[in-house]
């Protein structure tokens, strides 16, 4: 198997430069985000657990129930600052010392009155409705949060207090919200909660430590509506609990959860059929014979660089053997390998980074990327062969549209994800080439007929399509095969990229086949639509031996193993360096 390895690392010039050499010099820094992010550790149902983590970062959490975490509560509602925050307020205050969390280190806060606080930021507002983590609410969007209590919390009681304890360089900067009542709307509350975060000068430590968090209302108590943990941003959290009874309450009740960060790297592991780019998929279809591409993408969580790396994938077995590299903290640095995939392959990759001479530091991560083989799979000493193939480039592959099915060349705006590239080529059908699908409270059919007179199962159907519609309680796409339907959309989630599909025609094969793709819109919501390229039938036929002779070998003498290094810029953020190696030479 030929294999070629790109390996791209973060840096920040903006330079071109292609080198044809036997050498590879590689240049790094800067830090880049991993593409695939890891959500909260916490379990589903938002129940906590004594230690959780690490999340995407290296964050993680122990609960005053483990013996690492014992803070105690240290009440500043006497000496700290008050804040006076109304209902639904928010506060700017800045730290005496920088606080660090996930990318972003600042002294500045943004403190909202319902129970958690921003980062880096002087703007926004902290809402009432919370949710689970990671969170995309707009507060929470572009800078990373605290949240120690996230709460409809009224301001008729108490305060939200500030506080610097401590003498430097082993500061505290404290906030207390204080006899803070939960907002009423006509139930019954007779308590307040009162709690704090502590952050620590010179160290990653987060405290959140609780004094009082019942509201004489079970809907409420002891977290019952409330979100506790910490959120990078819409991809990365580390939940503690959402909407569960977890504090100060139970027969060992939690009186404190303190997060730290350990140093770790974490792996992507993503696959596609583009060789300039990561892919950003960790499972995608293809048919059999299909090159793909696997990304090994890692980002470094630790404090200090590591210089040596191994990285084995159960199918390809050791990519990289104490390869050198500094790979400093918070930087990113991936590779891929390329392989023909003939069958549905799930695969698993194990990166491992650490220093020489030691393995004490060494971190690990590992990731799992899936390809399933979609399409006309044979039997042995068989063939797949084409009973009807179209990239609707030359021409319209003899189908028949009827209202809003049109066949042409895509718009390079519209839908913005395809920006006017088909499967293959510009030319495809689709339910209006330009903009949304009509609210026609109809059908619009697409026929095409193909002669299987003949023709023994097994028969199968594959197509891509790029499908936009309305939800599945409203607009549908559906494909029949002489009146049996073979393809539903109902219940699939809308597609942001093209999508192989592929359906079963065996009942079909031996006569005249007529496929129709039905699309239905209601008269209320209409979207993107249904977009198909590259459409073939197809069936199963024994394989027929070609026979060479030594005329037909045709040799270069010219042939040689060449490494080609290209090094050119990714915008202001990314340099590239392109590894080519033949492994094989014919």
């Amino acid at each position: 198997m030929k294999r070629r390895r790109l390996l791209f690392v973060a840096f920040t010039f903006a330079v071109v430069l292609t080198l044809l050499t036997m050498s590879l010099a590689l240049a790094q820094s800067g830090a880049e985000e991993s593409s695939k992010g890891v959500e909260s550790s916490a379990p589903p149902s938002g129940i906590p657990r004594l230690t959780g983590g690490p999340d995407a970062f290296g964050y993680v959490y122990a609960d005053s129930n483990e013996a690492s975490c014992n803070t105690t509560f240290n009440d500043i509602s006497v000496s700290g600052f008050g804040l006076g925050l109304s209902d639904d307020g928010e506060g700017t205050v800045s730290s005496p010392f920088p606080i660090s969390l996930y990318d972003v280190t600042s002294t500045t806060l943004r403190i909202g009155n319902n129970g958690a606080l921003v980062v880096g930021s002087t703007t926004g507002s902290i809402s009432a409705g919370n949710g689970a983590l990671p969170s995309t609410s707009s507060e929470f969007a572009n800078n990373p949060s605290v949240l120690p209590f996230w709460e409809d919390l009224d301001s008729d009681s108490g305060d939200v207090y500030t506080d610097v304890v401590g003498t430097a360089p082993n500061r505290q900067f404290i906030v207390q919200w204080h006899d803070r009542n939960r907002f009423n709307s006509g139930n019954v509350i007779s308590g307040t909660a009162t709690l704090q975060v502590v952050f620590y000068e010179n160290s990653r430590k987060i405290d959140f430590v609780y004094q009082d968090v019942e509201f004489g209302n079970p809907d409420w108590d002891y977290g019952n509506g409330a979100t506790i943990g910490l959120n990078q941003n819409g991809s990365n959290a580390l939940q503690y609990s959402f909407n569960s009874p977890s504090i100060l309450t139970g027969t060992n009740p939690v009186s404190a959860i303190c997060f730290d960060r350990i140093d770790s790297i974490s792996l992507a592991k993503t696959v596609g059929t583009n060789p300039a780019v990561c892919a950003t998929e960790d499972s995608i279809g293809v048919l059999a014979g299909t090159t793909v591409y696997y990304c090994y993408n890692v980002t470094s969580n630790a404090a200090t660089t590591r210089s040596l790396h191994t990285l084995v994938d159960s199918e390809f077995g050791s990519i990289l053997t104490n390869f050198p590299f500094d790979l400093a903290p918070g930087a990113s640095v991936w590779l891929t390998e390329s392989a023909v995939i003939t069958t549905t392959t799930v695969n698993t990759a194990t990166w491992t980074a650490f220093n020489p001479n030691t393995r004490a530091d060494e971190l690990m991560s590992t990731d799992t990327a899936t390809v399933n083989v979609l399409g006309l799979t044979c039997p042995t000493g068989q063939t797949v062969v084409n009973a009807y193939s179209s990239n609707f480039e030359a021409d319209n592959g003899g189908g028949v549209g009827s209202l809003d099915w049109a066949w042409g060349t895509l718009s390079p705006t519209f839908p913005a994800a395809l920006a006017g590239a088909g499967s293959s080529g510009t030319n495809v059908w689709a339910t209006v080439l330009d903009g949304p699908y009509n609210n026609l409270g109809a059908s619009s059919l697409l026929t095409f007929t193909v002669d299987l007179t003949g023709i023994a199962a097994p028969v199968g159907l594959n197509w891509q399509q790029y499908l936009q519609a309305a939800g599945s309680g409203f607009d549908k796409a559906k494909i029949f095969a002489n009146g049996t339907m073979v393809y539903d959309s109902t219940g699939i989630p809308d597609e942001t990229a093209w999508t192989l599909h592929d359906a079963n025609l065996d009942a079909q094969a031996g006569g005249m086949l007529t496929l129709v793709f039905s699309f239905t819109a209601t008269t209320v919501v209409n979207d993107e639509g249904w977009y198909v390229d590259d459409l073939a039938v197809q069936y199963c036929q024994v394989a027929t031996a070609v026979e060479l002779s030594q005329s037909d070998l045709q040799v270069d003498s010219t042939a040689s193993i060449v490494a080609v290094v290209t090094i050119m810029a990714i915008g202001l953020t990314g340099l590239l360096l392109v590894r080519r190696r033949e492994d094989e030479m014919f």
